[in-house]
């Protein structure tokens, strides 16, 4: 379900006005666009390897939020810093790791 579909607007309670009010169809179809593009942005922070978990539902249905620009920003540094890495020959990757899956990682490389 749309979210313009939540948001008829019933005047028949109202003493001024006996009329219900449709939701113009470019609001829908701007909402399909958007429910599109957070699909879309959803498989890519998948693709990427991100926890999605933290998405609450309306976060999902309005196209935005907290959670959802925390995780586009992470998505980018990564990005970014893979893109740096390449042009260097370097990984900075390493810097985002949790202190015990770096020394894991160190310790499997002097082994």
């Amino acid at each position: 379900m749309l979210a313009a579909d939540k948001r008829n607007i019933d005047l028949s309670a109202s003493p001024l006005n006996h009329a219900v009010i449709d939701i113009p169809p470019f609001i829908r179809d701007q909402e399909i666009i958007v429910k599109k593009q957070m699909e879309q942005q959803m498989e890519q922070f998948k693709a990427d390897g991100l926890d999605t978990s933290a998405i609450t539902e309306d976060e999902i249905n309005e196209g935005e939020g907290l959670n959802i620009k925390a995780l586009a920003g992470y998505s980018a540094t990564l990005k970014n810093m893979e893109r740096q890495d390449s042009m260097n020959g370097g990984s900075r990757k390493v810097e985002l790791e949790v202190p015990s899956e770096r020394a894991k990682s160190e310790a499997e490389g002097e082994g």
